[in-house]
């Protein structure tokens, strides 16, 4: 769908509106809708641990792996949802990440932890993993976009 100029309707899912850069935008009740997604915390160790917490079941990768080109690797998930502390960096790395066409489809938390937090939805700050995570590769090479 299209409306005034803006794409909606990825097809995972359909309220979900496409940025410019080529990935589309999650808000938090949209990702809690979405279990299939991989879900990818981009901050930092200590903001990803103790300043805001993180969202249960989380994988933990932080932004430089992705811009060195490292992602995780993920059969089996339909797309990626990069969530960070206010959605700016995660927006970078969704960017990076659709160019790649490493995944089905790309996502970004709109507003980060900040919004998730400010909209009270459930966070842990000791490290969490969903199982299907924890039994992924540690890392996959992605070819350079130079």
């Amino acid at each position: 769908m299209n409306l005034d100029g803006i794409e909606f309707g990825s097809r995972l899912v359909q309220e979900a509106p496409r940025d410019r850069r080529g990935f589309w935008q999650l808000r938090p009740l949209d990702l809690l809708a979405s279990p299939a997604l991989l879900r990818v915390d981009v901050r930092s160790d200590e903001d990803y641990l103790l300043r805001q917490g993180h969202i249960p079941g989380v994988l933990h990768w932080p932004a430089s792996r992705c811009f060195a080109g490292v992602l995780p690797q993920a059969q089996g998930y339909p797309g990626i949802v990069l969530i960070c502390g206010d959605g700016r960096e995660s927006a970078e790395c969704a960017a990076w990440v659709a160019k790649t066409a490493a995944f089905g489809e790309t996502f970004h938390l709109v507003g980060g932890m900040l919004r998730w937090m400010a909209e009270r939805r459930p966070s842990m700050q000791v490290r969490t993993y969903h199982r299907r995570c924890a039994s992924l590769p540690q890392v996959s090479a992605v070819p350079s976009l130079g």
